[in-house]
């Protein structure tokens, strides 16, 4: 049985896409949905106006508590994480999220949003630290989206780091040349079952087909 550390958001939550939403209600701005690094923006506003957005949004309780309870699954995150248990692997959610850091309750609000969209986990632990958590739960794997966890992450004992390609880490290419042999980026969950497939943990015929 092998140990799987997984992110949350930008891998198993839309986030970003929420927040575009949210801050569209808020401040009338329209980008095209390319991201939070990478989007055209209509109206009139320009780069530093949305990064200020994003500033006061993600440094105001009341409207990341907004954020977090529009915030819809990433596609086959469900899929992923149920085949993953299928495989006999063991799912250790880490998020960056935390009472303290985001809003008081933010903690149990997780908890239900993973419970209601029925994603499949065994542990979830709020640090913004993931390397402590190789050692603590004896990882083999982790998906994140982050490019410093990344890079952490590549200088660890894990067999493999998925680098979920967004568009905030231009799609897997920020910092690539300064992580180890260990990364592989992906581009979503179906692409990270199929490497786990050629390595050997199940045969192609035995993947159910997707309803989607």
């Amino acid at each position: 049985m092998y140990n799987f550390g997984i992110d949350c958001d930008g891998v198993l939550s839309a986030t970003q896409q929420a927040a575009l939403r949210v801050g569209q209600k808020i401040h009338g701005y329209s980008p095209a949905n390319r991201g939070v690094e990478n989007f055209h923006v209509q109206n009139g506003w320009n780069k530093d106006e949305i990064d200020g957005m994003f500033y006061q949004q993600y440094s105001s309780p009341e409207i990341i508590k907004i954020v977090f309870s529009d915030i819809k699954p990433m596609q086959y995150a469900k899929y992923g994480l149920l085949k993953l248990k299928e495989l006999g692997f063991t799912n250790h959610i880490i998020t960056a999220r935390s009472n303290e850091k985001n809003y008081e309750g933010v903690e149990k609000d997780t908890r239900t949003w993973l419970d209601e969209f029925g994603m499949a986990y065994d542990t979830i632990s709020f640090s913004e630290e993931k390397v402590p958590f190789v050692e603590r739960y004896n990882l083999k794997y982790f998906v994140d989206d982050k490019p410093k966890n990344v890079r952490e992450l590549s200088r660890t004992n894990l067999k493999k780091v998925f680098y979920y390609a967004q568009p905030w880490n231009h799609f897997g290419k920020t910092d690539i040349d300064q992580m180890g042999d260990s990364v592989v980026v992906v581009y979503d969950w179906i692409h990270l079952i199929k490497i786990l497939e050629e390595e050997g943990f199940f045969k192609r015929d035995s993947i159910e087909p997707l309803i989607v």
